[in-house]
């Protein structure tokens, strides 16, 4: 049976600001909500529905990340991600390892990326240090049976995943993915809106 050498985790206090970002975002909407329907008797109660099932959606996004981890074993890395089930790398299979700072946006400091590939350059597995402890990655780096290779200048994200392709996850690189995921936030707090006056009887604006 395989020995715990080390486990990390993400940083808890980005769960904390995760967490009350979504009851600070939905508050003033359900505040609203709630004062178009007091002087409706039952029309609140949909509406105390959708607040108590945004709640535990966030409930259970919050302990979705507490069981994300890290962990490398005397014959493996294992670990997961929020959305993505637990990926198992042989230690055998690692033939490089590569910490590269990236610019992100806007962001004034870089992100350092951790990605670890096999011989035919393919993406094995990729830590990205803005989740986790900077010292936590670096423990887990020097334990790793292949010698880091550290880029000294960084780069812009879209060079990174150009210099090592098959790097970027599904939804990275692909503007039109964070569009869409606005637009549907729009459209479902617009319906849930037009939804509300609906039962309380105040007609839409024309």
């Amino acid at each position: 049976m395989a020995t715990r050498r080390l486990v990390i985790h993400p940083r808890r206090a980005l769960l904390a600001t995760a967490f009350v970002s979504i009851l600070l975002a939905s508050s003033p909407i359900f505040a609203v909500l709630y004062w178009l329907t007091s002087d409706e008797r039952g029309v609140w109660i949909p509406v105390l529905v959708v607040h108590l099932a945004l709640f535990l959606s966030g409930i259970g996004l919050f302990i979705r990340q507490l069981m994300v981890f890290t962990t490398l074993t005397d014959d493996e890395l294992c670990g997961n991600g929020i959305f993505s089930p637990v990926v198992r790398v042989r230690l055998d299979d690692i033939a490089e390892v590569v910490v590269v700072d990236t610019h992100i946006g806007l962001q004034p400091e870089p992100i350092t990326q951790y990605l670890v590939r096999d011989r035919a350059g393919r993406r094995l597995y990729r830590l990205r240090g803005n989740y986790w402890h900077v010292a936590d990655l670096d423990a887990l780096v020097d334990a790793l049976p292949v010698e880091a290779t550290r880029v000294a200048a960084p780069v812009k994200l879209r060079e990174f995943f150009r210099a090592y392709p098959g790097s970027a996850y599904w939804f990275e690189g692909r503007p039109w993915i964070q569009v869409l995921g606005v637009l549907g936030l729009i459209a479902v707090v617009t319906g849930v809106l037009l939804w509300t006056m609906a039962l309380v009887g105040i007609p839409p604006l024309r």
